[in-house]
């Protein structure tokens, strides 16, 4: 039986194109890693905003989210810096008052400091870092397999 000869380089691409996925499965993990810290109040400065308005959002694929704009009131010990106006996705009412952190990409998000959100945080990451380390051992496979043989 004869076998079929690889075409010259679609080793190298393969090995290039497993390396390349690696690399946006582990931004990928980073992002989600951040996201989740965020959202349970690991990372970031927590401060309480008073919320003014709420308004449904229409236009968007499934539920429609509510955002509501709120007033920052900072911390226990410090008042806040800021009087700038806070945006945040929050399914909540005028008047209540809920504890934001500040992301680094500039957005604000509602922490939650219950035992599932915790989970989900912390489990949530380990999705795209399992197939990132999939995708690493499959582009060095391919990378071993095109080294050149030496004789000895």
């Amino acid at each position: 039986m004869l076998a079929k000869r690889r075409r010259r380089g679609s080793g190298k691409a393969a090995c290039l194109a497993w390396s390349l996925l690696t690399a946006l499965l582990l931004a990928v993990t980073a992002f989600t890693a951040a996201h989740g810290a965020f959202d349970t109040g690991a990372l970031g400065r927590e401060e309480r905003v008073l919320l003014l308005t709420c308004e449904k959002r229409n236009g968007e694929r499934g539920r429609a989210p509510t955002e509501c704009t709120g007033r920052p009131l900072g911390t226990e010990a410090v008042p806040a810096a800021s009087h700038d106006p806070v945006r945040v996705r929050y399914q909540g009412r005028p008047g209540e008052v809920v504890s934001v952190v500040r992301t680094w990409w500039g957005t604000h998000v509602v922490t939650d400091h219950s035992v599932p959100n915790w989970t989900i945080g912390i489990l949530l990451p380990l999705i795209p870092l399992t197939a990132a380390v999939l995708c690493a051992c499959l582009a060095g496979r391919g990378a071993r397999r095109r080294r050149p043989q030496g004789r000895t």
